[in-house]
């Protein structure tokens, strides 16, 4: 039994796929939100002599992103405590949750737990040469670094441009990532809360359908405002104690890019909106999470505050 976490999807999809290649004879199975309890136990626990051995695959299951009964959590306990040992089980979750969870506490004590976070921009920079040299492709220094430039430190992202670069020409140049690399550019999540601040409700709003219509989740988007606000509140702090911008980038390991955006858009927005907006979007995010109340329509009714 397998438990992996963190921010790092790629990784832990690689590591998933590892163990799959290890296992070639199994039945790879996947379990989504859509399986019912019932369902789900009765994967766990049923084993046939006349079927191949299998692998379970848990990716992000609501029992461990979000608060579900007790009597739910223990049957599923019950049953892992229970299953055949030639079913092997792998959950993996964005990040361990700050909950009670008994099936969390259970995992930790049972499963083989891997931690998967963000990485240094060296450690990204490598992967993604490596990738490239895997796909019998070639892109020369400068390019490499004008990609990365262009992307999120998110690997999965990182590795689905390049894929799409590799398959248009293995050569891969400015014009050909100017011509096909989604615009995933870091100003797009600036730009979107500072329409807040202007309370553009136009401009709110058709950002937010953009995304959504590019294929953004709610959760993500909550993440990406988050990760922005977390972000600028710290840097706040350690201007404060008279830290400076270098100080700054060596403490909190982000690249000078990100950090100078960071503080004109502390500057912009100002420290208290900046804590207004933390609140209500951690709240939000914490109900969602409690399954009191519909991400969509609990997402919109933020930006509604907002312009308010």
């Amino acid at each position: 039994m397998y438990y992996f976490y963190g921010n790092e999807e790629y990784l832990i999809q690689k590591k998933i796929e590892e163990i799959i290649k290890e296992n070639p004879s199994n039945n790879i199975i996947k379990i989504n939100n859509d399986f019912k309890l019932e369902e789900i136990i009765n994967q766990i626990i049923n084993f046939s002599l006349f079927e191949k051995d299998k692998i379970l695959i848990f990716n992000n299951p609501y029992f461990l992103t979000k608060e579900v009964s007790e009597n739910e959590i223990n049957s599923i306990i019950k049953a892992l405590k229970i299953k055949p040992n030639s079913t092997k089980i792998i959950f993996s979750s964005e990040k361990i949750q700050n909950s009670k969870n008994e099936l969390l506490s259970f995992l930790k004590k049972e499963a083989n737990c891997m931690e998967f976070n963000e990485l240094k921009e060296k450690e990204i920079v490598e992967i993604a040469k490596q990738k490239i040299i895997d796909l019998e492709a070639s892109i020369s220094e400068i390019d490499l670094f004008y990609l990365l430039s262009k992307l999120p430190n998110k690997l999965i992202l990182i590795i689905n441009e390049i894929e799409k670069l590799v398959a248009l020409d293995k050569n891969i140049s400015k014009s050909n990532i100017d011509y096909l690399v989604q615009k995933y550019n870091i100003d797009t999540t600036f730009s979107f809360i500072n329409s807040f601040h202007n309370k553009d409700a136009n401009g709110i709003f058709k950002t937010y359908y953009q995304k959504i219509k590019q294929g953004e989740t709610i959760q993500n988007l909550i993440n990406q405002i988050s990760n922005v606000l977390e972000l600028c509140s710290r840097i706040y702090s350690l201007k404060k104690m008279n830290f400076s911008n270098q100080d700054i980038e060596k403490i909190m390991n982000k690249h000078s890019f990100v950090i100078k955006k960071n503080m004109e858009f502390l500057d912009y927005i100002g420290y208290k909106k900046i804590v207004l907006y933390t609140n209500l979007i951690s709240e939000i995010d914490q109900k969602i999470k409690k399954n009191e109340v519909d991400e969509k329509i609990a997402f919109e009714r933020f930006l509604l505050e907002i312009i308010k």
